[in-house]
């Protein structure tokens, strides 16, 4: 039958093969989930002032490249820990530490590399109307290694950001 090799019915023949309705690799990839745990603690001891901690902790297991039915677990985590200050009712100011580890780079995208990322933001905060929102944010990330893009062909291993920010809200 020339239909027989194009069927995709469990135990076609294909050539010298059969198909049994399995997926062509030794194992699925229900070992291969990546899993989280993000935990925020927030605590504000008065209307002014708000301070926030956060920590994260992953693990994912992905196929060994070099052998299809084995997974290799890779794990990172990070912390955060963040305040604002309203000094009145329209003005406040902000700051956020944050600290990454990946010891072998696979959730940066470096895989094979130990890196950490330190980052720290200062935020300015304007209320000039009940309903809007102005920010400047000034962020500066170090990394251990030379990760972030400096031109078309040089990376390295600082990066400082500012971002002006509108926020428009309804009720």
């Amino acid at each position: 039958d020339p239909d027989a090799a194009n069927s995709c019915s469990p135990g076609a023949p294909v050539g010298d093969e059969t198909q049994s309705g399995v997926l062509d690799r030794p194992s699925t990839n229900t070992e291969g989930l990546r899993h989280l745990v993000d935990v925020v603690a927030n605590f504000t001891p008065d209307d002014a002032l708000t301070l926030q901690l956060n920590g994260d902790f992953g693990v994912e297991r992905v196929r060994d490249t070099l052998q299809e039915d084995r997974f290799v677990q890779h794990a990172f985590w990070g912390v955060m820990f963040g305040a604002r200050y309203a000094f009145l009712e329209k003005f406040a100011v902000a700051g956020r530490g944050e600290y990454l580890s990946d010891p072998d780079g696979h959730a940066l995208g470096f895989p094979g590399n130990d890196i950490e990322i330190v980052t720290g933001t200062l935020t300015l905060q304007v209320r000039p109307a009940d309903f809007l929102i102005v920010r400047l944010d000034n962020r500066m990330d170090y990394s251990s290694m030379q990760i972030f893009k400096k031109s078309v062909r040089d990376t390295t291993g600082g990066l400082p950001t500012t971002t002006h920010g509108i926020v428009a809200t309804t009720d």
